[in-house]
Formats: structure tokens, C-alpha cells, sequence
């Protein structure tokens, strides 16, 4: 049992057919290609697709996950680093019936994004950026974000670091 666990998640083969379960187990919401890497912790996608109801709204090129799947057991998404090569934003998402359920504390020490691509439907003109930066959540009022946002094929940049701490 121990050896087809492994050959499970650690092997190319494996980890495809972990890649080809998301869509199921995830209601058709997210579908996954091209999964690799060291399973759980350190994962990489060639392709990742959200849907809605509608259609899919948002795609992940490339994307590299390194996190402790561990801390997530306790509501806490840990992440060390995120990248992407780029994310395309074609539309806004249908809106969702509330879950009820709490968000996780989250800690992203670093993402970066060398290219996303947000569709004229989402702000009413596209727009080709880059991002990188970290980001501490534990509630509403409990948040610290540090990044910066740089619109590709021009000179505009936005950095902002925000602390929220309060009730």
C-alpha cells in the first residue's frame, strides 16, 4: 500500500492523475495540467483553469507552489512562494452562494507574476501588468500586504505597503 501511495503522488504518472482528479473533486471549478514536482508541498501546473457555472474566467500559466499542505490541515495556507509565468483575467466570476465557512489565515512570504493579462470585460479596457510581493491575512482588519504592480509597455508602477491592524 505504501508503494502505490508512492507511485501515487511521487511519480510523473501519478501526479497526472492527481492533476486529472481536481476537476472532479473540485466540482468542475478548477482543472489542472501538466502537474509535477515533489507532492504536496512543491507543485507545478503547465495550466490551471478556474470555471463558474458560465464558463472559465481566470487561467494560471506555469505556476510554481511551494507551501506546507500541512498548515492547511489547521486553516492556515502557508505559502513560502508563488509563481506564475502569467495569469490571464477574462471575466469577471459569476458570483457564488456564500459558503458560510471561515477564511484561513494566509501568509504568502513571496509571489510574483511576470505577466497578467486582464481582459477588457473585467475594468472596461485590457491592460498587460506584472506583480510580485508578499501578504499576511488573518482577518479584515488583520492584514499586511507589501507588493508592487507594474503595467507592462509603459512607465506606470504602483508599490503599495499596507498594515491593517484593528478590530
Amino acid at each position: 500500500l505504501l508503494l502505490l501511495l508512492a507511485l501515487l503522488f511521487w511519480s510523473p504518472p501519478g501526479l497526472a492523475l492527481v492533476g486529472r482528479l481536481v476537476r472532479p473533486l473540485s466540482g468542475g471549478t478548477v482543472a489542472v495540467e501538466g502537474l509535477s514536482g515533489f507532492f504536496p508541498n512543491r507543485l507545478h501546473a503547465t495550466t490551471v483553469i478556474v470555471s463558474d457555472a458560465k464558463s472559465p474566467w481566470l487561467k494560471i500559466e506555469n505556476v510554481s507552489l511551494d507551501w506546507s499542505a500541512l498548515a492547511a490541515r489547521r486553516k492556515h495556507i502557508r505559502v513560502a512562494d508563488v509563481t506564475a509565468a502569467r495569469i490571464v483575467l477574462f471575466r469577471r466570476p459569476v458570483p457564488a452562494e456564500a459558503s458560510g465557512g471561515t477564511i484561513p489565515r494566509i501568509d504568502v512570504s513571496r509571489f510574483s507574476v511576470a505577466r497578467i493579462d486582464i481582459a477588457a470585460p473585467v475594468i472596461g479596457h485590457a491592460v498587460s501588468l506584472n506583480a510580485h510581493g508578499a501578504l499576511h491575512y488573518v482577518s479584515l482588519h488583520q492584514v499586511r500586504a507589501d507588493f508592487a504592480v507594474s503595467r507592462l509597455g509603459n512607465g506606470d508602477a504602483y508599490r503599495s505597503e499596507e498594515r491593517r491592524v484593528g478590530k
